[in-house]
């Protein structure tokens, strides 16, 4: 026999005669150098196999025992209509068309200690003050607030860019 076929025989732990091809308990001198190479193949197309069953049922463990995504805060937020802000924000860069029909601020900061900070963000109104003489529009509206900064936005085309009422300790 030869020693391809005795090391076929200890790796994977065959139990037949390759030289009759049935099922009995191999001798390293029963298999011939061509049922070892027969083997071989067989072996290492099943355990192709077997290994690709077993890569799989690890990456679906994996996937199970993923943990929810973190939530990632967004580098800027793209400024709303109405929209009340809350907590500290980075209004994205561009020219935001925000219409204030109701006289309330197209941005209305609400809560106290609230940083707004303008990345190149432009808010207008799209039109001018005089298209709603009845109402006096405001681009951001503080009414009420202590420790609110507002850096680095342009607002225009309201009846008050930044409008302020009973607020105190702000920085515009």
């Amino acid at each position: 026999m030869s020693n391809r076929c005795f090391l076929l025989l200890a790796l994977f732990g065959l139990a037949m005669s390759c030289s009759s091809g049935a099922s009995s308990t191999a001798s390293p001198d029963s298999i011939s150098d061509s049922d070892a190479t027969d083997i071989a193949s067989e072996v290492l197309d099943s355990s192709a196999d077997v290994l690709t069953l077993a890569d799989r049922f690890e990456m679906d463990e994996a996937l199970s025992e993923t943990e929810e995504p973190e939530f990632v805060e967004p580098v800027c937020l793209v400024p709303q209509a109405g929209m009340g802000i809350t907590q500290d924000v980075t209004l994205c860069p561009g020219v935001y068309e925000l219409s204030d029909p109701t006289g309330t601020g197209a941005l209305v900061v609400a809560a106290d200690n609230v940083t707004v900070t303008c990345d190149n963000t432009v808010v207008t109104s799209g039109q001018a003050p005089e298209a709603y003489p009845e109402v006096k529009t405001r681009g951001i509206a503080i009414t009420g607030r202590t420790g609110v900064h507002i850096t680095g936005c342009t607002v225009r085309d309201f009846h008050f860019g930044i409008y302020v009422e009973d607020s105190s300790e702000l920085t515009l």
